[in-house]
C-alpha cells in the first residue's frame, strides 16, 4: 500500500475520532444521560437542544465512518503478515476489516441516526423521544462483542508474527488483548439502568470510551509507525 495513502487514511480516522469528542460536546452526552431518567426528562433535554442534537448527530454519521479507513490500513497489515507465514487466504484480515465495520461504523451511523430523529421532531410524545434515545445508546454499545473480536484479531496476527521485522512490537499485542477486556462491561449494559454498569455508568461508559480512545490513539501512532 502506497505510504501517503497510508497517512492519508489514518488521519482522516484521527480527524473522525477528534469529532466525535466535539458531537457529544453540542450533544450534551458528557457524561451520557442517565439511562433511569424518565421519559419527561429525556424528552426535555432533546427539546432544549433540538437543533444541537441535530448537527451533533450529523457529525456523528459522518465521524463513525471515516473510522473505516483505520480498520483497512490495518487489515492490510495484517494480510500481508499472514501472507508472508503462509496463509495467502487471510482470513485474520478479513476478520479483523469487518468486525471493525461492525462493530464501530455500522452501530455508529444507525445509532447517531436514532438520536437524530429524536431532535428533528422534538414535538413528539415523550415515550417516543425516549425510545430513540434508548435506541441511540443501546444500538451504539451493543456491538462491544464485535470489537472485542476486532481488537482480538489484530492481537492474535501480532503474536503469529514472526518475521524477523516484525509490522508491530509484541507488547501491542498485549495492549489489544487488555482493550478487549476493558471492552466486556459494555455488553451488559442492559442489565443495568444505575450504577456503574449502566451506559453512564463507570464500566460501560467512563471505562469503554476510555479504551476505545486509547486504543484508537496508539493504534494510530503504530499504524504511522508502521508506514514510515
Amino acid at each position: 500500500m502506497n505510504t501517503s495513502i497510508q497517512k492519508a487514511c489514518i488521519w482522516v480516522a484521527l480527524f473522525g475520532a477528534a469529532l466525535i469528542g466535539v458531537a457529544f460536546v453540542i450533544m450534551g452526552f458528557i457524561p451520557a444521560p442517565p439511562p433511569s431518567a424518565d421519559a419527561a426528562t429525556i424528552a426535555a433535554m432533546f427539546r432544549d437542544n433540538a437543533l444541537g442534537m441535530v448537527i451533533g448527530a450529523t457529525l456523528l454519521t459522518g465521524a463513525f465512518a471515516m473510522m473505516i479507513p483505520l480498520y483497512a490500513v490495518i487489515s492490510g497489515h495484517i494480510e500481508a503478515m499472514e501472507i508472508a507465514s503462509g496463509s495467502p487466504q487471510a482470513p485474520l484480515a478479513k476478520a479483523q476489516l469487518a468486525l471493525g465495520v461492525i462493530a464501530v461504523c455500522v452501530p455508529g451511523v444507525v445509532g447517531s441516526a436514532c438520536w437524530m430523529a429524536a431532535g428533528y421532531r422534538p414535538e413528539r410524545p415523550d415515550e417516543v423521544i425516549l425510545l430513540l434515545n434508548d435506541l441511540g445508546w443501546m444500538i451504539i454499545f451493543a456491538a462491544v462483542i464485535a470489537g472485542l473480536l476486532q481488537v482480538f484479531m489484530l492481537g492474535i496476527a501480532i503474536f503469529a508474527d514472526r518475521s524477523a521485522s516484525p509490522v508491530f512490537p509484541r507488547w501491542f499485542g498485549y495492549f489489544n488483548v487488555w482493550i478487549g477486556v476493558a471492552f466486556l462491561p459494555g455488553g451488559l449494559l442492559a442489565l443495568f439502568r444505575t450504577g456503574p454498569f449502566a451506559w453512564n455508568g463507570l464500566f460501560c461508559y467512563w471505562l469503554g470510551l476510555t479504551a476505545f480512545g486509547l486504543w484508537f490513539g496508539v493504534t494510530a501512532w503504530q499504524l504511522l509507525r508502521a508506514a514510515r
